[in-house]
């Protein structure tokens, strides 16, 4: 954290390919808020997730049997941070993976 600005890293394991992952993650509706949009960036590896004011980015990678999915949003001010932790934490929470 730096003045007024923070940022989080949120990680999640999944026991599916990366393919399952990136089409669950593509399909937006886990996100639950229709001006919230995901953009890919490098197939099957690298999304960003466009916000009003802000933007998330998503990198997928395998280890083993599962899918880590790895979601950095920075640039949040201070007092949102905890708040934005709550919300991703839902987020993800929702994203079905076949």
């Amino acid at each position: 954290m730096c003045g007024d600005r923070c940022s989080l890293r949120l990680t999640r394991r999944y026991r599916a390919t990366v393919a399952e992952v990136w089409e669950a993650l593509l399909d937006g509706r886990w996100l639950g808020d229709a001006r919230t949009s995901v953009r890919p960036v490098e197939h099957q590896r690298v999304a960003e997730i466009e916000l009003a004011g802000s933007t998330a980015r998503v990198e997928l990678t395998r280890e083993g049997d599962t899918t880590v999915l790895v979601l950095e949003h920075g640039e949040l001010l201070a007092p949102d941070g905890m708040r934005a932790i709550g919300t991703w934490t839902r987020a993800l929470d929702r994203l079905e993976v076949a």
